[in-house]
This record gives C-alpha cells, sequence and structure tokens, in this order.
C-alpha cells in the first residue's frame, strides 16, 4: 500500500509540472526560432521632454490580445540608444477604449545597445503577472523624470513587413520647442494599425 500512494503521488507531480509548459505569445522577432533578427536602422523614436532636438514628449506602444490565458514570463524588445541619458522604462498597461489604460507592471532599463546595430534586446521578465485570453494589452516605452533628455528608438520588425499592428502614440508638446504635430494630437494617446510593426516577442506559462 506504501508503494502504491508513493507511486501516485510522483505521477501528480510530474503531470503538474507537464502543464507549465512554455507558450510564445506573440514574436515577429525570431525570438521561438533564432537567429533574433530586426530593422537595425528603422523605428519609431522615444523622447524625454528634454531632449536634444528640442521635440515634443513622445511615448510609444503596441498592442497585443493572448491567444491564450498565461503567466506572463518574458517581453524581449529591441530599443536602441540615440542621444542623453542611456535609459527608458518599459511598462504593461491594459487596455481602455482601444488605448493604454492602467499600468499593470514596469521595468527601467539602462546601457541599451546603439542605433544602427543588431541585433541585441531588453528582456522584462514578469514571472507571476497574469494576461488572459482575448484581453487586449499595451507594451509601453517611454522615458521618466530621470531620463528627460533620452532618446532611443524602438526598432522595426523584419520578419513581417506587410501585416499591420495596433499602435499608439502618446505625444506632448515642448514650450520651449515644437509642438506635437496635428494628426498626433497633444497630451493623449492616439491609435492606429501600422505596418511593418515594431519588432517584439511576449511569452508566457500555462
Amino acid at each position: 500500500m506504501k508503494k502504491f500512494l508513493f507511486s501516485l503521488t510522483v505521477l501528480t507531480l510530474v503531470a503538474g509540472s507537464a502543464r507549465a509548459a512554455t507558450v510564445t505569445i506573440f514574436d515577429n522577432m525570431n525570438r521561438t526560432n533564432p537567429p533574433v533578427t530586426y530593422n537595425c536602422c528603422q523605428g519609431f523614436g522615444i523622447e524625454g521632454q528634454q531632449n536634444i532636438g528640442a521635440g515634443p514628449l513622445v511615448a510609444v506602444a503596441v498592442a497585443f490580445t493572448p491567444h491564450v490565458s498565461a503567466n506572463l514570463t518574458e517581453i524581449d524588445l529591441p530599443i536602441s540608444y540615440y542621444s542623453g541619458t542611456n535609459a527608458i522604462t518599459v511598462a504593461l498597461y491594459t487596455d481602455q477604449l482601444d488605448a493604454p489604460g492602467s499600468i499593470v507592471k514596469t521595468w527601467t532599463f539602462a546601457n541599451l545597445s546603439s542605433f544602427n546595430t543588431c541585433c541585441t534586446y531588453l528582456a522584462a521578465t514578469s514571472p507571476g503577472t497574469r494576461v488572459y485570453a482575448g484581453r487586449k494589452y499595451w507594451v509601453v516605452v517611454r522615458t521618466n523624470f530621470n531620463m528627460l533628455n533620452t532618446t532611443v528608438v524602438w526598432n522595426l520588425n523584419a520578419t513581417d513587413p506587410t501585416t499591420p499592428m495596433e499602435y499608439s502614440r502618446y505625444c506632448s508638446s515642448n514650450p520651449q520647442g515644437l509642438a506635437c504635430p496635428a494628426s498626433w494630437g497633444n497630451n493623449q494617446w492616439i491609435s492606429q494599425p501600422f505596418a511593418p510593426g515594431l519588432a517584439m516577442a511576449i511569452f508566457g506559462q500555462v
């Protein structure tokens, strides 16, 4: 009887570990099947309000909708350094009316690779953060008050140049410099599909 109970316990543990499988939630930079690739020399700029070009503050976001509920484990982004403080903030947001809503989790990175090089990426690890199938989320790249003069670039993907991704830009005019373009709005998120999309990979466990 003791041997039977011991065997049953072992089988339960094995079955439990098998359920914790890694899933690819999104990947257009060949993280699932390397080598990693993205467009080294084109992307969208993210800037603090005291950037070297006296341009407006700009944050950038990309939406994703998981096909399965999972515990988020990692978000990978090719963010390249251009000028100012070599650091940036990455954040996961919920969706609110097709724009970034509430912050779920944030990460801060420093010592980014230079723009026009390939192919390194930031890895935002997040064990335990739950995302749910069919719900839209946003990955946001932005500066904070320690990065007022920062300019970085979120590189475009090079694997799928024709499929649009849902993209959103936040702009805030610079009182001592340039205003936001009229089509960008001011102090608000403006969302639209865009192709080629920005490079990104997201993984979880189910």
